[in-house]
């Protein structure tokens, strides 16, 4: 009877030793969809405030060209003034050279 004894109390030890295992790589298991997830939201948090500081730097950008596009829209209405001016200028000059003409031939 001892023998049979000692070959339960084997055999429960090796069941006992692999249902532990088994028991703790399932619970392992979830540990590790915790850790992957964990990294994959650390992953996502750093490309989001990656992507942050890139616009960031993008509405920099934006905010200089709209500065630049405000300057020379300032240039353009300004040089388009004197145009006006001058065109205003030259009919007047020409309205007078063409009465001095017309007067000169009377």
């Amino acid at each position: 009877m001892e023998f049979s004894q000692a070959w339960i109390a084997l055999i429960g030890t090796i069941f006992g030793g692999a249902g532990f295992k088994f028991i703790e790589a399932w619970l392992n298991r979830s540990q590790k969809k915790e850790d992957i997830a964990f990294k994959m939201r650390e992953e996502l948090r750093s490309e989001k405030d990656s992507l942050l500081k890139e616009m960031a730097v993008y509405k920099e950008d934006l905010r200089n060209a709209e500065k630049q596009l405000d300057e020379w829209r300032i240039k353009y209405f300004d040089i388009y003034q004197q145009l006006i001016e001058l065109k205003s200028q030259l009919s007047e000059a020409l309205r007078q050279a063409q009465d001095e003409h017309s007067n000169d031939k009377e």
